[in-house]
């Protein structure tokens, strides 16, 4: 098995690519629509942008969970993310840790319990890896509270992201 390729149960997971861009920018717009039909002020505005989009996959930090297709994507990125240094509440360890950004299933996905499949197979990644997991989200986006919050994270507290607005923090400790 190749770096970046983790097989669970009937999903691989690796590492995206350049040709991948097009898919996953398809997949960021129809969750914005999601959000914005949900009332949702997440990913409304230019964030995530196509280039920050193409740094992630050139940098290798993007993954693509697929069964016949693509049915998630995610940015796993190793190390210090800067907008967790300050938080209202309290992380439980300083471990390292990998930060999960854009989790998005696809559209057809949807409702099959993909999202806690994907998260299951992060977490596993992870320990593979020595890290724990912290993610964020908009307080507001139900559904994403539900996949984090039905994974087995713990509640933090509440950070500021680089826009100003404030996002619900949680982590994931493999031991």
């Amino acid at each position: 098995m190749n770096r970046g390729e983790i097989k669970e149960a009937y999903l691989t997971m690796r590492t995206a690519n350049l040709g991948d861009a097009p898919s996953i920018i398809r997949m960021i717009d129809e969750a914005r629509a999601r959000l914005k039909k949900d009332g949702v002020d997440q990913w409304q505005g230019a964030d995530p942008t196509e280039e920050e989009i193409l740094v992630d996959i050139r940098g290798k930090n993007t993954y693509l969970f697929e069964r016949e297709g693509i049915v998630a994507t995610a940015v796993l990125a190793e190390g210090d993310e800067p907008t967790y240094r300050y938080i209202d509440g309290s992380w439980p360890d300083d471990e390292p840790y990998m930060t999960v950004h854009r989790f998005v299933v696809a559209k057809n996905c949807l409702g099959r319990g993909m999202g806690r499949r994907v998260m299951r197979q992060i977490k596993d990644f992870a320990v593979s890896r020595a890290v724990d997991v912290r993610i964020d989200t908009h307080a507001d986006n139900a559904r994403m509270r539900h996949v984090i919050e039905t994974s087995g994270f713990e509640y933090c507290g509440v950070i500021t992201v680089a826009d100003g607005t404030e996002r619900i923090a949680y982590q994931w400790r493999r031991i």
